[in-house]
């Protein structure tokens, strides 16, 4: 019974360690040239776009794209395809940052002076 224990949570550790996700970060204050982390995310949606696209282990992992808190202005449609959905072993996700609140603006901001 104890060795049936062991080796079911060896089994588990072992997954487990195999199963990596990369996280990305985009931000209305980011960079498009930065790595996309956390402390330099990326500016727009476009900019994680093409590198999830061109990331060398894309397929191998999961990849998360963390949307912060802001309201991102589209200058053109942001399209997503085929190649922006991973496998099922690796997707790929677009999300909201825990906690915050994303607006996708199609519209033109306005700056007027009064």
């Amino acid at each position: 019974m104890n060795l049936r224990i062991f080796t079911l949570l060896l089994g588990c550790i072992t997954c487990l360690s195999s199963c990596t996700a990369a996280d990305f970060y985009v931000s209305p204050n980011g960079s498009d040239a930065g790595p996309g982390t956390i402390e330099r995310p990326f500016k727009t949606l476009s900019g994680a776009q093409a590198k999830v696209r061109a990331a060398s282990f894309r397929g191998r992992d999961a990849i998360n794209v963390h949307v912060r808190a802001g309201t991102y202005y589209l200058a053109e449609p942001f399209q997503l395809d085929a190649r922006d959905s991973g496998t099922a072993a690796a997707p790929i996700l677009y999300t909201a940052y825990a906690g915050e609140k994303v607006v996708i603006s199609g519209g033109v901001k306005l700056t007027p002076k009064w």
